[in-house]
């Protein structure tokens, strides 16, 4: 078992996991896969993408650790 990570909304149920993107920004996109989690995506990038999402929302979601 590995450690991803998932943000959660208030105003939702749903999670959204983190997973790495190598297609056009080498970065972090959002999945509600399970199984497109991936274990590159650290709590340091976990925490820039919900600060990013912060900027939009007016929130901030919240990162929860999920193994899986």
């Amino acid at each position: 078992m590995s450690t991803r990570y998932t943000l959660t909304f208030p105003d939702s149920n749903e999670m959204l996991y983190l997973a790495a993107c190598y297609e056009a920004t080498n970065g972090v996109k959002l999945t509600n896969q399970a199984y497109d989690a991936c274990s590159y995506v650290t709590l340091e990038k976990a925490a820039q993408v919900a600060k990013t999402l912060r900027e939009s929302l007016g929130y901030f979601p919240q990162i929860v650790e999920v193994n899986y």
